[in-house]
């Protein structure tokens, strides 16, 4: 039987276990690898799921949206770089 926390428990999971991978990659590679995102993701949550009696087959980040100050940093890195002479 499953317990009634464990989709809530998996959210939190996901969200923790998101930030810990994009956490370990450079900002370019993360918006470029969101195969590999997913593949270990669902790695992870399946293998910590299993004590609730849940199996992850299949999970889709469709996107990644930086925060405000992250995109404002990339604008600028981005304008630096086309203004290099």
């Amino acid at each position: 039987m499953t317990p009634h926390f464990a989709p809530k428990g998996i959210e939190y999971l996901a969200i923790t276990t998101i930030r810990d991978i994009v956490g370990k990659m450079d900002l370019d590679s993360t918006f470029s690898s969101r195969d590999m995102i997913n593949e270990e993701l669902r790695a992870i949550l399946d293998e910590a799921t299993d004590q609730w009696g849940c199996k992850i087959d299949r999970v889709e980040i469709k996107d990644i949206t930086p925060p405000a100050d992250i995109r404002d940093a990339m604008e600028k890195q981005m304008n630096a770089e086309r203004h290099k002479s």
